[in-house]
């Protein structure tokens, strides 16, 4: 009896030793394609707990084969995780696989520069680890459940690589060799800038592959509504980084993946990275979510102020600022925060766009004082202030450069903003909002009205517009001088803070009558079940 326990026990530790092992194994081999990973996220793709997942780690530290770096500070403060020389040489010699770039000092390097990028693709490989296809019923969210997503839970994905160049960020690839390719859309990205990057990604394939399925990331949901417009061919998943699903697709035929040219990777040493970040402290800046956010935000709303900042982000607004001041990516004038040059290379380095696109967007700020400057300043407090109460109603609100379209020889529009408007029935309407404080004449307010006449017949479509003026003397004129612009609304300055933004007694006006703003979200929306809706009320 004595015997059969002693074996019984033996065989128990067997067994756990050898699901250790496999798990180890595991972990060296998700480290292989997913340097950086955390343990919240290691244990969110692999389905371990985080407790286990850090045994592991931490056995894995012990033998030398992984290293982890602190980044971030307080709050924010997170243990990444990597591979070391030996272990690197140690997945390379059991799958005979290259050695990728993304495990050598540089590769890890550049990871860093992009992290948070990288932890985007990682929240979402997360959901895409078993998963076959993407089928998706309208309406949905990836997050919420409102939608359906078919998994096959015998598929697994075995390959996650990084692309270093070109319009596309990473490949994932699954068992049965159908791949997809992600890709990383920020908010500092205008029309022109999209359709440049898919021209970009669809040339990188050189006709020879072809991916089951484009999935781009989008860094918010007007990221992603612009991705799943713009982006060209089928097969095209439009996702923001917080969940939000923008367009839908049903995989298609795919060939060989797409991989990079398989280069000698110099691996270096990770005590070099971990100094590396210790010099560069705008890494561990960015690093921090609510810093992330903030610099995200100034970036795009030039010259909010430390009150705005606030209602904004809350009291941790301060500690974010302190690091991002102290790390050079933001500086104060007038009481007003601003991206300094180093931020703003920081800033179109992560969404891959050139830096000289947001020198001219930004640069004014940092220039010699004049009364140019004061103007924009002026107008941008402003154009901040209509933000933040449609924020307060809940409407995403956010920068015109963003919507920014090109009418081809003829002018560009760009917006002062772009407010999402939903109401039920999941229709979406995406109009153009201008504040226009100085155009008190004919001639201004004419300049105005035609530039989205032109945009109107260059798309052959209705634009749906809201115009913000100073005084109900321009009200008139403008809504006089633009009675062709059918999806034109208007109101002051004064009475768009003090009524209603929806709702037979709202704030705008339509050739002096109040509009409900719902009408034009009516019109623009193309779906045949939703009008057939409305036609029967």
């Amino acid at each position: 009896m004595i015997s059969l326990d002693w074996e019984y026990e033996n065989a128990f530790r067997r067994s756990v030793q050898e699901m250790l092992e496999r798990n180890l194994r595991l972990t060296l081999w998700l480290l292989w394609m997913m340097p950086l990973l955390d343990v919240k996220e290691m244990a969110a793709i692999i389905g371990f707990s985080e407790n286990y997942c850090y045994e592991l780690l931490s056995v894995l530290r012990d033998r030398k084969l992984v290293v982890r770096t602190t980044m971030g500070r307080a709050k924010g403060q997170r243990y990444r995780h990597w591979l070391t020389r030996e272990g690197v040489l140690k997945v390379a010699d059991e799958t005979g696989e290259p050695i990728p770039w993304h495990l050598s000092e540089t590769g890890i390097k550049w990871l860093v520069r992009r992290l948070p990028l990288v932890e985007a693709f990682y929240g979402l490989v997360s959901r895409l680890w078993s998963m076959e296809g993407v089928r998706v019923d309208r309406p949905v969210r990836l997050l919420d459940g409102r939608g359906t997503i078919a998994f096959d839970p015998h598929l697994r994905m075995f390959k996650f690589s990084w692309v270093r160049e070109g319009g596309i960020h990473a490949v994932v690839q699954y068992e049965n060799t159908a791949w997809i390719a992600l890709v990383w859309v920020g908010n500092m990205i205008t029309e022109h800038n999209l359709k440049e990057k898919g021209q970009l990604a669809v040339q990188q394939l050189d006709e020879r592959y072809t991916p089951s399925a484009w999935v781009i990331v989008g860094y918010d949901r007007l990221a992603a509504q612009q991705a799943a417009e713009f982006w060209p061919g089928a097969n095209v998943l439009a996702v923001s980084a917080d969940g939000r699903l923008e367009r839908k697709m049903e995989p298609g035929p795919f060939s060989e993946p797409l991989w990079e040219r398989a280069q000698p990777a110099n691996l270096g040493r990770p005590q070099r990275v971990a100094a590396w970040l210790d010099r560069n402290q705008a890494m561990l800046a960015l690093n921090e979510p609510t810093a992330y956010a903030i610099f995200r935000f100034i970036a795009e709303w030039h010259g909010p102020t430390p009150s705005q900042l606030k209602w904004r982000f809350g009291e941790s607004y301060r500690a974010a600022l302190r690091k991002l001041r102290k790390a050079g990516l933001v500086v104060t004038l007038d009481g007003a925060y601003y991206l300094t040059r180093p931020g703003m290379r920081a800033v179109a380095n992560m969404d891959r766009v050139s830096a000289q696109d947001v020198f001219n967007r930004s640069e004014v700020y940092l220039k010699e004082d004049g009364a140019y400057r004061r103007q924009q300043e002026y107008h941008n407090q402003a154009l901040i202030s209509v933000a933040f109460h449609l924020w307060n109603h809940h409407y995403d609100t956010f920068a015109g450069f963003r919507g920014r379209r090109n009418i081809e020889g003829v002018t560009q529009v760009a917006p002062d903003a772009i407010v999402c408007m939903d109401q039920e029935f999941d229709i979406t309407c995406r109009v153009y909002l201008e504040l226009e404080n100085t155009a008190e004449y004919d001639a201004g307010l004419w300049d105005k009205s035609n530039t989205y006449r032109l945009l109107e017949a260059y798309m052959d479509d209705w634009v749906p517009l809201l115009f913000i003026v100073s005084s109900d003397a321009a009200e008139q004129r403008l809504q006089a001088g633009a009675a062709d612009l059918r999806l034109m609304l208007t109101t002051t300055y004064d009475r768009f803070f003090e009524g209603p933004l929806v709702g037979d007694d709202s704030v705008w006006r339509r050739e002096g009558e109040v509009e409900n703003i719902w009408y034009p979200a009516m019109l623009l929306d193309r779906d045949p079940d939703v009008l057939a809706f409305f036609g029967e009320l």
